[in-house]
């Protein structure tokens, strides 16, 4: 067992981190083991979520599900590969996304006192390196010298 599945067996643990296909965005055991027995999801419903907070979390992963297109790891022989940001369609406002991203952790953390919420959503905006950086974590660069 790795040290998540040990974190996540002995604390509630609910991650944020959007994906094609599932419809909010929430990934943890919900309070009432029956919940999301029939589907490989979870949902705000499960975690009786207000309502409120319930359309803002199924509006951010719609968002994500029309705007976002593909995270980016440039061509192998370009030393910068990991400096590019992901794609999101014109016009989408990945930024703001993120900032509402950080509105729904918050409020997950208000409601749900007993869960650790942790959000995963960072590489959806920022490049890889970017992401390493927001998480105090040195720049990769690729070959023996940088790993």
């Amino acid at each position: 067992m790795g040290l998540n599945e040990a974190t996540e067996a002995t604390e509630k643990v609910l991650k944020v981190s959007p994906d094609h296909g599932h419809p909010s965005s929430l990934w943890g055991t919900p309070p009432r083991s029956d919940a999301a027995a029939d589907r490989p999801y979870v949902t705000p419903e499960d975690f009786n979520l207000s309502r409120s907070l319930t359309q803002k979390i199924y509006s951010w992963t719609q968002y994500f599900q029309d705007m976002f297109i593909t995270e980016v790891v440039g061509p192998d022989d370009v030393p910068d590969r990991f400096d590019y940001p992901p794609l999101w369609e014109d016009g989408a406002d990945s930024f703001e996304w993120h900032r509402q991203g950080n509105e729904i952790v918050a409020a997950l953390r208000e409601e749900l006192p007993e869960y650790t919420v942790i959000p995963a959503f960072d590489g959806y905006v920022y490049s890889f390196n970017e992401t390493r950086r927001r998480q105090g974590l040195p720049r990769f660069v690729p070959g023996p010298r940088g790993r």
